[in-house]
């Protein structure tokens, strides 16, 4: 009988350090959220550079993904295109993407990485 007490918490034990590694992590989350949000958004055709244009993702300023975000997106479509994470520096590379992510560490105000989104 100790034996087997000694088995079933040796296992759950097991059991919970596997289930604490799988728990996702909070960008994790954020990018599954950016994957679902781009599905229930109806992206009109003049979004997009020409009808073969990807769907663009873009990750502006630093980038707290890390590979969560390429791994989540890779694969994917939305309206049948395939999408494409990028990350970008300006706000002409900016103002390709249908999803921009702005990190809160990235340094500049947000109203002015809008004004220049919207000025390209």
């Amino acid at each position: 009988m100790a034996v087997l007490r000694a088995a079933l918490a040796a296992l759950t034990a097991l059991l919970l350090i596997t289930t604490a590694d799988a728990a996702p992590g909070e960008y994790q989350i954020k990018a599954v959220f950016l994957l679902n949000f781009s599905r229930f958004v109806e992206w009109p055709p003049t979004t997009f550079e020409s009808p073969d244009a990807p769907f663009v993702v873009g990750v502006f300023g630093d980038d707290p993904f890390g590979a969560d975000l390429d791994q989540v997106m890779k694969g994917e479509t939305v309206q049948g295109r395939p999408i494409v994470v990028q990350r970008v520096t300006s706000a002409q590379e900016a103002a390709q993407c249908q999803i921009l992510f702005v990190h809160r560490w990235s340094g500049a105000p947000m109203n002015k990485i809008l004004d220049a989104i919207d000025a390209t």
